[in-house]
């Protein structure tokens, strides 16, 4: 069992013995079936809602290429810069390359799934960086 694993449990263990996190917990599970019916409540008929949201999420998954070369368009029109890349390895050598001719020697980078999914974390270790973590003392 590595480190990680290991304090996750010590963690999980010491949290699950504290009466204040079962109170915040179950606030929080209650907040989130308020704010669920009252969601749900906004519909007349949830299925066709539901039927609905499926079709714009397909529609928009189906037409992707085209919404991506609109943005693009519009963005470049605003002035900015839209630099493509075919996995997460080009996306890193992209950022690694825009660091690097802006001469940085450091960079703040903040926790994301999108770094964490074209392994960011370990193209930065090339350079000095500070890591902020939003909601954590660990830095």
């Amino acid at each position: 069992m590595n480190d990680f694993h290991s304090n996750f449990l010590k963690e999980v263990s010491s949290r699950l013995n504290h009466v204040e996190w079962h109170g915040q917990i179950s606030h929080a599970r209650n907040l989130y079936n308020q704010g669920f019916a009252k969601a749900v409540g906004q519909f007349k008929d949830l299925g066709t809602a539901r039927r609905r949201a499926a079709h714009i999420r397909w529609k928009s998954i189906n037409d992707l290429e085209k919404y991506l070369i609109q943005f693009e368009s519009t963005f470049i029109k605003s002035g900015g810069k839209v630099i493509w890349a075919r996995d997460g390895a080009d996306a890193c050598k992209e950022i690694m390359s825009i660091i690097q001719s802006a001469k940085a020697t450091s960079i703040i980078k903040s926790k994301s799934l999108t770094g964490d999914e074209i392994g960011l974390q370990d193209a930065l270790k090339k350079i000095d960086r500070k890591s902020t973590r939003l909601n954590s003392s660990h830095t």
